[in-house]
C-alpha cells in the first residue's frame, strides 16, 4: 500500500462513515510510518506473532531486529518497498517514535576548547569521548593515529562508501596495531568493526577509545594495563574499523557533523547485515542481485587477510550473538563461542556493578538462554545473509556480534560509562584470539610453508576447521579444552594425523611443526597394448587428482616426443613407424610437484603389408609423370613400380595439386585413381582414402587435388598411383593394359599453432596528482607477461582515476601477441590520496602593533573537500616574532606550512590630560605624588615615572614618563607649589565595643585610632592623645563615650569618639545539688545557699533564693525545690533539686500505706517500685506475692535503698495478686495487684 492508498482509505472513511476493520489507531500508525519513511526512507515497527517458527516466513522480506519471546512481539526493518509489501499482508503494527524519530546528540564540534594564546588543540579528538565524533574529526584523529605512531600503528583505506562513489568524501577505515606493523610476521589477526548498521553507534566511539587506549598503554612502560597490551600487539595484528557504515550514520547531514538522522542502511537503503553470502540460502539472500559496495569492500578484504577471531558491533538490545544465525544446527564449537560470549557478558555485568552500582547492563534473556546476556543467534530468531555466518562459513573466523545498548544512539552522557563498562570484555575477547592449538606446516621435502587443511577430527563440522596460510604456513585454532586427533591435509601431499592431542581453555598450545609429504610418485604398471603399424595404446596405474606426462622415441635415437598434461592414465600414441621399436616412459605431476620418469617400456610397431596390383600391357597407355609436391618422379613403361623411396610431406588439413601423364599421349583414353591408406592400416579400403578417381579419357595429363584430411595419421604411409586403359582402376586390381606406383607420403600435423600468450600482473600503488587524478600505463602493471612468438600489445580496461577510485581498485590487463592471441589477469591499483595541498602556497605575513587573530588557512584535498588547519590557534598579543606551523591532516598524511606573525607596537602612549595642571600642595615637605594618566593603543598597562626626587622642600617642576612596556614613551612636565598647611588631619572613629560587665571596660588605648592620617605629616608625626570618658548615666544598658584628638605638625586637629556599651544579656548559670534534712520530730527551714552547688555569673550573683524553704511532717520524702539565682544585673535563672524529709523519731505505727508507704504503678505490667520512708535506709523489707486466693506464690527479702523495684513478675499470667510487706518492727500492710 502505497501513500496514496492509504491516504484515501482514511478520506473515504471519512467522508462516508464507513465502519471498517482498519482502526483510528491504525491509521495513525500508518500516517507515523509514512512521516518516518519521508526523513529516512525506513521505519523501524513491531507486531505480534503466534510464536517464533512464523518468523522465518518474514526474516528474507525485511530485516529482523528483535523478537521478545516473552510477549511474542517482532521488531522489524524495512525500506519503503519492503513495508508497502509489509502492509499487502494486513498485519497490525506499531510504530515506536523513539525507534525512528530523529535525536540530537553531542558532537565533537559542539565541545567547549578551552583557547589562550599560541595553544591549541593536538589532536582532533580527545579520550575517552564525550561526544560522538564528527566525520573530519574522525577521519583527521585515524590518520593522526598512525602519523604520530607509526611504529606500532598503520591507518589501512579499504575504499570508498557508496555515498563516496557518487562523489562523497567518506571512506572505510581500519586501524592496524603489531609490534612490526608494517610487515607480516608469524602471529593471527584479530579484528573488531563497529556501526554497519548507521544507527547502531555505541560502537563507534568505543573503538577510537579502545584505539587510543592500546597506543597509550602501550607506549607508557608505567601503565597499568602496558604489560598486557604490550602481549597483544606484540603477538597478533589487530585490525580495528570503528565505523563501517559512515553514510547511514551521517544520513541528512551534509557537512557530516551530525548523527541525529542517523538510520540503519547505506546510502542505497540497503540493510548491510542482511548483504552477505549465505551457505543456506545462497548468494544473495535479501533478494538483491548484487553485493553493495560496503560489503564488496569487506568481502575483498576478508579474502587478502585471514582472520582467526573478529566481532561486529550492533545496539538496539545488551546481548553477546554467536553463531550460527541461519540455523538451529549447533556449531561445533558451540560450547566455545558460549564461553566466550559469557566471558564478555560477565565482564560488562561486573564492571557497570563496580564503576556504577549497575545491576542491568548487558543482561538481556531470550529464548533458551542459559546465561543473561549472551544467546545463540538462531535461538533469538533466523537471519540469513548476515555478516557473522559469512566470516565463520566462508572465512573460518570466529565471529560473533554484540548488541552494546538498548538504545541504538545512546546519549553522549553515556559514552563514558559505557567505556568503562566494556573496556575489559573488548580486551580480554581480542585476548582469546592468542589461545588454542596452534603451530606450522610445511613441505617435508623442501621446507617450504604449505596452505593445508587442519581438522579437528569428529569435532569439525560446516566449515568450522582452520587452514594454514601459505607465508609462513602458521595456522590457529581456538577451542574448547579437550583432547583432539587434528589432521593435516593439503593438495598433492599424504595427509597426517597428530593424535591426543590435550588443551585446556585460556591455554596457547604450540605443536610441534608437521611436515607433509608430497603426493606424487613415479607411475608404474606402464603397459603397452594394441601396438599396430602406426598406433599404440600405452596404461599406468592411476594417481587421483595428478596429472602425467608422456614420452616417446625410437630406441637409439635421442630426441624425444613429449605428451604433456594427460588428466586420464592411458594414452593412444600415433603417427609411429611401422616394424620400428619405441621406448616410452610416463611421469606423474601435482601443482608443481614432479616425480621422476618410470622406466622405459620397449614395444614394435608390427609391418605394413599392402595388397599387390600391376599391369600386363603397356601399349595403350602407361605413367610417364607423377607429380606431387616435392615428387616429381618420370618413369618408364612397368606394370608396377615401387617408389616408397620416394616422399613428400603433406600436412592435415591441407590441398594439394597433383599430375599424372599418360606415356602415350591422347591417343589412347585412360582412366585413373590414386588412393592414400590415411589410418596407415596397411589398405586403401577405408573412408576418403581414394583420394582422386577419374574416368577412361583421351587427356594425356591429368590433374586433380588431394586434400589431407585433419583425422589422417600423422607419419609415413603409402600412395598408390594406378593408370587403366578405357577405366578406372581399383586399388588391388591386376589389369591389362596401364601401370600402377606406389610412393610414400609423411602426413604432417599443421604446424603448431603457437602458445597463447601468459598474462603477469602485479599490484602497484599510485599517489593522485595536485588536481586530484592520475593515470596508469599497462606497462606499470605487466609483471613480466610472457608469449613464445612475443607479445605485440598490451591494453588495460582503465587507466584513468580520480578523487572517487582512493582505494584498492580492480583493472584488467590484456596482452596479445602476433597470432592474435590473448591473455588477462588482474590486478589491484591502490589509490592514494595525494596529501593535503595548501590553498594558498605561500602564506602572508601578519603584522600588527598590537595583536593578531590568524585566518584559519585551509588545504584542498580531492576526497574530503577543503581541510581546515590545525592547530586552533586563537590570536597572538606578546610582542615580536612568531610562527605557525599550520597542518593539515588527511588519511595519507600530512603536510605543514609555516605562516610568519609580527606584533610591533610602535606608538607611544597617549597622556589623558593634554597638560597637567600646577599642584598646590599645603605642606613643608611632599613626599609622594599621585601619578598621572595615559592610554595606550595596545590597551596595556602605562608605566607612569617621574625625575621627582623625594622628600620635596620647595617649588619644582616634575617631568612624568608615561612607557607603554614596547619601548615607546611619552614625557609631560608639572609644577609643583609648596603652601601653609591649613588643612585637619583624618582619622576614623574607632570601632565600637560591647561588654557584658563594667569590669570588661577596655583601658584607654590611643592605639584604638588606627588611621590616622595627614595631607602633609607622616603617621609618626600625628599626635593621638585621650581627652575624656562620658557616661549617659544609664545602667544595662550604659553607653560611654570615649574621645580622642588627633593634632599634625601644623596644629591642626580633630577629635573621633570610641562608644563603648555596657549591656549584660546573659543569665547566671544555676547549678544546684540534692539535700537530705531532719525534722527531729520538729519541723526545718533551708537557704539558697543550702541547694546551690556552684552557680556562676559573667558578671556576679547578687541572691540565692530557695522555694520553698520550709518543711515539716507533711513534707516527709522527696520535695521538689527550685533554686532561683539572680545576678547584679537583674538577669536571673532557676533550676529544681530534690529535697528529702525525714523524721528519724517515727517508729512501727507509722507503717502504713497511707503515711509514707508508696506502691506504683498499679496497674502494673512487669515490674513494681515500693518507696518506703528514708529511715528505713538500709533496712530488710519482706515482700511476699499471693495469688487472689491468698496462696503464696513468691517470697522476697529485699534490703531497701531509695526504694525497692520488684521485677520478678515476668512469667505471672495476667491477673489480680496481692502484697504483702512486713516491716522491721513487723508491721504488715495489704494491698490489691492488677497485672495485664
Amino acid at each position: 500500500m502505497n501513500k496514496f492508498t492509504y491516504v484515501t482509505v482514511l478520506l473515504l472513511l471519512t467522508c462516508f462513515n464507513i465502519s471498517a476493520q482498519i482502526t483510528t489507531q491504525e491509521l495513525t500508525q500508518l500516517q507515523k510510518a509514512e512521516n518516518f519513511l519521508d526523513n529516512k526512507e525506513e521505519i523501524y515497527f513491531s507486531f505480534k506473532v503466534n510464536d517464533k517458527e512464523e518468523i522465518k516466513s518474514y526474516t528474507q522480506e525485511f530485516s529482523i531486529v528483535n523478537y521478545h519471546p516473552r510477549t511474542k512481539t517482532l521488531v522489524a526493518w524495512a525500506n519503503r518497498q519492503q513495508f508497502e509489501a509489509f502492509l499487502d499482508k494486513g498485519i497490525p503494527f506499531k510504530v515506536d517514535g523513539l525507534e525512528n524519530e530523529p535525536v540530537e546528540r553531542l558532537m565533537s564540534n559542539q565541545l567547549n576548547i578551552d583557547s589562550v594564546e599560541n595553544n591549541f588543540r593536538a589532536t582532533p579528538l580527545t579520550f575517552p569521548l564525550t561526544a560522538y565524533p564528527t566525520y573530519q574529526d574522525y577521519a583527521d584523529q585515524m590518520a593522526l593515529f598512525a602519523t604520530n605512531n607509526s611504529s606500532i600503528c598503520q591507518l589501512v583505506d579499504i575504499g570508498g562508501t557508496t555515498e563516496g562513489a557518487g562523489g562523497g568524501n567518506k571512506r572505510l577505515l581500519f586501524i592496524k596495531l603489531s609490534d612490526n606493523v608494517s610487515v607480516q610476521e608469524q602471529e593471527p589477526r584479530v579484528m573488531y568493526t563497529s556501526s554497519m548498521h548507521g544507527d547502531e553507534i555505541a560502537g563507534y566511539p568505543l573503538m577510537l577509545n579502545l584505539i587510543n587506549y592500546f597506543i597509550t598503554a602501550y607506549n607508557n612502560t608505567g601503565h597499568a594495563d602496558h604489560t598486557r597490551v604490550k602481549n597483544l600487539i606484540d603477538n597478533s595484528e589487530v585490525w580495528i574499523n570503528p565505523s563501517a557504515n559512515p553514510d547511514g550514520t551521517y544520513y541528512n547531514s551534509a557537512s557530516n557533523t551530525s548523527v541525529a538522522n542517523a538510520r540503519r542502511a547505506n546510502d542505497n537503503n540497503i540493510d548491510l547485515n542482511r548483504n552477505y553470502p549465505d551457505n543456506i540460502i545462497g548468494p544473495h539472500a535479501n533478494g538483491h542481485s548484487a553485493y553493495e559496495l560496503e560489503t564488496q569492500h569487506f568481502m575483498s578484504f576478508a579474502d587478502t587477510y585471514k582472520f582467526v577471531l573478529s566481532a561486529n558491533f550492533h545496539g538496539g538490545t545488551e546481548v553477546v550473538n554467536y553463531a550460527w544465525d541461519n540455523t538451529s544446527t549447533r556449531h561445533a564449537d558451540d560450547a566455545w563461542l558460549f564461553d566466550v560470549s559469557k566471558e564478555y557478558a560477565v565482564n560488562c555485568q561486573n564492571d557497570a556493578f563496580s564503576y556504577n552500582g549497575d545491576t542491568n547492563y548487558m543482561d538481556a534473556e531470550y529464548t533458551n538462554f542459559v546465561w543473561p546476556g549472551v544467546t545463540n543467534g538462531n535461538d533469538w530468531y533466523e537471519v540469513y545473509g548476515g555478516r557473522q555466518d559469512y566470516m565463520n562459513y566462508y572465512k573460518l573466523c570466529k565471529e560473533t556480534t554484540l548488541e552494546l545498548t538498548n538504545i541504538k544512539t545512546p546519549p553522549a552522557s553515556e559514552l563514558v560509562n559505557l567505556w568503562n563498562w566494556n573496556r575489559e570484555a573488548l580486551i580480554d575477547y581480542l585476548v582469546q584470539g592468542l589461545y588454542g592449538f596452534t603451530g606450522v606446516v610445511k613441505d617435508a621435502s623442501t621446507n617450504n610453508p604449505i596452505e593445508a587443511t587442519i581438522t579437528l577430527v569428529g569435532h569439525d563440522s560446516s566449515n568450522s576447521h582452520t587452514t594454514s596460510e601459505s607465508t609462513f604456513g602458521d595456522y590457529y585454532r581456538p577451542v574448547k579444552a579437550g583432547t583432539y586427533d587434528i589432521l593435516f591435509e593439503a593438495p598433492c601431499y599424504q595427509s597426517f594425523t597428530l593424535t591426543n592431542q590435550t588443551i585446556a581453555d585460556y591455554e596457547t598450545k604450540l605443536l610441534s611443526t608437521v611436515l607433509l609429504t608430497p603426493g606424487t610418485s613415479i607411475p608404474s604398471s606402464v603397459t603397452p597394448s594394441s601396438v599396430a603399424s602406426a598406433t599404440a595404446t600405452v596404461s599406468w596405474n592411476n594417481q587421483t587428482d595428478n596429472t602425467f606426462d608422456l614420452r616417446y622415441r625410437q630406441t637409439g635415437t635421442s630426441t624425444w616426443t613429449d605428451v604433456t598434461d594427460l588428466s586420464t592414465n592411458t594414452h593412444n600414441v600415433t603417427g609411429l613407424t611401422a616394424s620400428t621399436e619405441y621406448e616410452v616412459q610416463v611421469r606423474s605431476k601435482c601443482d608443481s610437484f614432479t616425480s621422476n620418469y618410470s622406466s622405459s617400456i620397449i614395444f614394435t610397431t608390427t609391418a605394413v603389408d599392402y595388397c599387390s596390383s600391376s599391369a600386363t600391357n603397356q601399349n595403350r597407355g602407361y605413367i610417364s609423370n607423377v607429380s606431387l609436391e616435392s615428387i616429381n618422379n618420370n618413369s618408364g613403361t612397368s606394370g608396377y613400380t615401387d617408389y616408397t623411396s620416394l616422399s613428400t610431406n603433406l600436412g592435415q588439413s591441407s590441398t594439394y595439386s597433383f599430375s599424372l601423364t599418360n606415356g602415350t599421349g591422347s591417343t589412347y583414353a585412360c582412366g585413373i585413381a590414386v588412393w592414400i591408406d590415411f589410418n596407415q592400416d596397411g589398405d586403401f579400403l577405408d573412408t576418403n582414402e581414394n583420394v582422386i578417381s577419374q574416368a577412361s579419357s583421351s587427356t594425356a595429363t591429368k590433374t586433380g587435388n588431394i586434400t589431407i584430411p585433419a583425422t589422417a595419421t600423422p607419419g609415413n604411409t603409402r600412395m598408390r598411383v594406378s593408370l587403366k586403359r578405357g577405366g578406372t582402376p581399383t586399388s588391388c586390381e591386376t589389369m591389362v593394359r596401364g601401370e600402377v606406383e606406389d610412393y610414400s607420403i609423411n602426413i604432417i600435423p599443421p604446424p603448431a599453432a603457437s602458445d597463447p600468450p601468459t598474462a603477469a600482473c602485479q599490484d602497484i600503488t599510485v599517489v593522485l596528482d595536485a588536481a586530484g587524478s592520475v593515470t596508469i600505463d599497462p606497462l606499470d602493471i605487466d609483471n613480466g607477461s610472457t608469449d613464445d612468438v612475443g607479445i605485440t600489445s598490451y591494453s588495460l580496461d582503465n587507466t584513468s582515476f580520480s578523487c572517487s577510485d582512493i582505494g584498492d581498485n580492480t583493472v584488467i590487463l590484456t596482452v596479445e601477441d602476433a597470432d592474435g592471441q590473448m591473455d588477462t589477469c588482474s590486478a589491484t591499483v591502490t589509490i592514494q590520496n595525494k596529501a593535503p595541498v595548501p590553498t594558498v602556497a605561500d602564506l602572508p605575513e601578519l603584522t600588527d602593533e598590537c595583536s593578531v587573530t590568524p585566518t584559519v588557512p585551509t588545504a584542498t584535498d580531492c576526497s574530503l573537500g577543503t581541510i581546515l588547519g590545525l592547530p586552533d590557534v586563537t590570536s597572538f598579543n606578546t610582542q615580536g616574532t612568531h610562527t605557525i606551523t599550520w597542518q593539515y591532516f588527511n588519511v595519507n598524511g600530512m603536510v605543514s606550512q609555516e605562516q610568519t606573525v609580527i606584533i610591533d607596537d610602535v606608538t607611544a602612549p597617549v597622556p589623558d590630560l593634554g597638560s597637567l595642571p600646577d599642584l598646590d600642595i599645603q605642606c613643608d615637605v611632599v613626599n609622594s605624588l599621585t601619578p598621572p594618566t595615559a592610554t595606550d593603543n595596545c590597551g596595556g598597562s602605562v608605566i607612569v615615572t617621574s625625575n621627582a626626587s623625594f622628600p620635596i622642600t620647595s617649588d619644582t617642576t616634575v617631568t612624568w614618563t608615561y612607557d607603554d612596556g614596547n619601548g615607546n614613551t611619552t614625557t609631560q612636565d608639572q609644577n609643583i607649589n609648596l603652601i601653609p598647611d591649613t588643612t585637619d588631619p583624618t582619622a576614623s572613629n574607632p570601632a565600637a565595643v560591647n561588654v557584658q560587665c563594667a569590669g570588661d571596660v577596655p583601658a584607654v588605648d590611643i592605639t584604638d585610632v588606627t588611621d590616622e592620617a595627614d595631607n602633609c605629616s607622616l603617621e609618626a608625626n600625628i599626635t593621638v592623645a585621650h581627652v575624656s570618658d562620658v557616661s549617659d548615666g544609664n545602667s544595662n544598658p550604659e553607653v560611654i563615650t570615649r574621645t580622642y584628638s588627633v593634632t599634625d605638625e601644623a596644629s591642626n586637629s580633630i577629635n573621633v569618639t570610641h562608644t563603648i556599651t555596657v549591656n549584660d544579656t546573659v543569665d547566671p548559670v544555676c547549678l544546684a545539688k540534692d539535700i537530705t534534712i531532719d525534722l527531729a520530730g520538729s519541723s526545718a527551714t533551708i537557704t539558697g545557699s543550702d541547694i546551690d552547688n556552684g552557680s556562676t555569673d559573667n558578671c556576679s550573683i547578687s541572691t540565692l533564693v530557695a522555694t520553698p524553704n520550709f518543711f515539716d511532717a507533711t513534707n516527709i520524702g522527696d520535695n521538689t525545690v527550685t533554686l532561683t539565682v539572680t545576678d547584679v544585673n537583674g538577669n536571673s535563672s532557676n533550676c529544681d533539686v530534690t529535697v528529702t524529709v525525714e523524721d528519724s523519731t517515727l517508729d512501727s505505727q507509722d507503717f502504713d500505706e497511707n503515711n509514707f508507704v508508696n506502691i506504683y504503678p498499679n496497674p502494673f505490667s512487669d515490674k513494681l517500685n515500693v518507696k518506703l520512708p528514708q529511715t528505713y535506709l538500709g533496712t530488710t523489707i519482706k515482700i511476699e506475692i499471693l495469688d487472689i486466693r491468698g496462696r503464696l506464690i513468691k517470697t522476697l527479702n529485699k534490703e531497701y535503698t531509695s526504694s525497692i523495684v520488684i521485677k520478678e513478675f515476668g512469667d505471672f499470667e495476667d491477673g489480680s495478686y496481692f502484697i504483702k510487706i512486713t516491716n522491721k518492727s513487723n508491721k504488715i500492710i495489704f494491698k490489691q495487684l492488677i497485672k495485664d
